[in-house]
């Protein structure tokens, strides 16, 4: 082949690219981009209906029109997080962490309200940061996963814990949820609440949390003369931004498996509101929405994708 015919195959599939290139930007162009905010909206004032509660939708302050209301049940992609480090944990009489919570029950109650559609996993925070690998779906997977994670004692990397979940999450279908039971006494993390915050409004991820009143620490921490005065303010800070639910333990003995269940289904039964979003601009953006004048609860802050 001579020069001048290279040269001019060459040129035909420089044209035959950049033709191609056109047509995609042309293509993506045409189509609108959407996001979504899902809207815990389960207020017992309001009685729901199958038809649409008339949600007003603003982002950063301005009205934005909702182009479509998807009502739950919808599948979640959930990682329930158990810290089961030594300062939430009794003390038996060698001065070894010891607690009630069986791992194991725990994660087939899990799997006995999963859904073919949904994405469940149980993890634990301690020693190492530990997450099942099976989906919990029957007794069977549920007793792999507890088998990965049981470990008692150790630091509480929560924060950590929370992003580990957040790389778990990410690509999966369905609403994404983070639960977590905790002291909120965080210990040993190389990331921040304050850039965990940050991470999971970008991803769309709601936190919801299971904490613990001081009267609800291990017998041996409440005798204790040292107290830790806003141990849960972080946690508080996450679950409010987010959209989640917060529960907090009052006793000791009381488990916190039965709050977590109750917070899917709720998540479950969340609104989706679809809008047309203008461009990725990898920024936060306010969100707001009401539902017959009353604010619903959902994220503070949305990421456009």
């Amino acid at each position: 082949m001579t020069r001048s015919r290279i040269l001019a195959t060459v040129a035909v599939l420089l044209l035959a690219t950049v033709g191609v290139s056109v047509g995609r930007a042309h293509l993506d162009q045409s189509v609108p981009r959407t996001s979504s905010v899902y809207v815990d909206f389960t207020s017992s004032w309001w009685q729901m209906s199958s038809s649409d509660p008339g949600f007003q939708l603003a982002i950063d302050g301005s009205p934005v029109e909702i182009v479509r209301t998807v009502r739950g049940p919808h599948p979640l992609a959930a990682v329930m997080l158990f810290d089961v480090s030594g300062s939430l944990s009794e003390l038996d009489s060698r001065f070894e962490p010891a607690g009630a919570l069986d791992v194991e029950q725990a994660a087939k109650r899990f799997a006995s309200v999963a859904r073919p559609d949904d994405q469940l996993r149980i993890g634990t925070v301690g020693t190492k940061i530990a997450i099942g690998s099976p989906l919990l779906t029957d007794p069977k997977s549920a007793s792999k996963a507890a088998s990965e994670i049981r470990q008692r004692g150790g630091p509480s990397p929560i924060w950590d814990a929370m992003d580990r979940s957040l790389a778990v999450l990410a690509n999966q279908p369905g609403l994404h949820a983070i639960l977590i039971h905790t002291d909120g006494q965080a210990s040993g993390n190389d990331i921040g609440a304050d850039e965990i915050l940050t991470r999971a409004l970008k991803a769309g991820v709601v936190i919801s949390a299971v904490g613990v009143s001081d009267r609800g620490l291990p017998y041996w921490r409440q005798s204790s003369a040292i107290q830790i005065v806003g141990r849960n303010d972080w946690l508080l800070r996450l679950v409010e931004q987010t959209g989640g639910s917060y529960f907090e333990l009052k006793e000791p003995k009381d488990l916190p498996v039965e709050y977590f269940v109750s917070i899917l289904d709720r998540l479950r039964k969340a609104y989706r509101l679809d809008f047309a979003s203008p461009v990725r601009d990898g920024r936060l953006h306010e969100v707001s929405v009401t539902a017959g004048g009353r604010p619903a609860r959902t994220p503070k802050f949305i990421a456009y994708r």
